[in-house]
């Protein structure tokens, strides 16, 4: 196999400033396709097949697209989406999709600052407000208890001593 890493931004590929039109994934997964054909030139609208593609090649290459972004493509995404340019746009939709789903589990730092209960807080502090009611009732219910459980004891120990 031959490498031409260089020739994906050259002028000649694309025909001038075409390359600086592509997307930074259409370059990433044109490099893939230049390598794996070993073609010289590729443009947004090759077809994965027509270049030389087949369903051997296809699964290798989703490989190679999943470890270079870090994602898990389903394999008949290349057979929806065959030219460079429509599963480019594809893998960006996932990435987005991806980033959206991993930007739920972020813990954000609480602030002492701001006039309202964050949006996760909204409820709580009514939730909190009724437990401590029932906290203050149960301990003055304990406390009644004690004093009257206090008085037994101390009129028993009267009637021992006495």
């Amino acid at each position: 196999m031959t490498s031409d890493h260089g020739a994906f931004e050259s002028p000649g590929v694309y025909g001038s400033g075409a390359a600086s039109r592509l997307s930074p994934t259409e370059k990433a997964i044109g490099r893939i396709w230049r390598r794996m054909f070993e073609l010289r030139e590729i443009s947004p609208d090759d077809h994965f097949f027509a270049i030389g593609g087949d369903s051997v090649t296809a699964v290798d290459m989703i490989g190679e697209v999943e470890g270079l972004f870090d994602l898990a493509l389903p394999m008949f995404l290349v057979f929806e989406a065959p030219t460079l340019a429509s599963l480019s746009e594809r893998i960006d939709q996932f990435r987005q999709q991806t980033d959206r789903e991993a930007s739920r589990g972020v813990v954000f730092p609480l602030v002492s600052s701001g006039t309202g209960a964050p949006l996760f807080f909204n409820g709580v502090d009514q939730l909190l407000e009724q437990q401590v009611g029932r906290l203050v009732v149960l301990l003055a219910a304990m406390t009644a208890l004690c004093a009257l459980l206090t008085t037994a004891l101390v009129a028993i120990i009267v009637t021992q001593v006495l």
